[in-house]
């Protein structure tokens, strides 16, 4: 999942490069949307998976924020 969000990382400081922080921004909010709805789906099936999503998409948005939107934003 590391890996998966670094590279999505990447492709959202490129996007920021060819169109703007603004599209960028909205990239990064529709992956984590994205993951967030996947979350859910996992949940519905089964109960017992709740910790370990809670802590697997706050890592996964953690790693965006301070990779990804923070360095579009100019912040680091």
């Amino acid at each position: 999942m590391v890996g998966y969000a670094l590279i999505l990382d990447v492709v959202g400081i490129l996007i920021k490069d060819v169109s703007g922080s603004i599209v960028s921004i909205v990239f990064f909010l529709c992956s984590w949307l994205l993951a967030l709805m996947y979350s859910f789906v996992d949940i519905s099936y089964s109960r017992a998976v709740v910790k370990e999503r809670i802590l697997k998409d706050s890592l996964f948005i953690l790693i965006q924020l301070i990779f990804g939107v923070f360095v579009v934003l100019g912040i680091i």
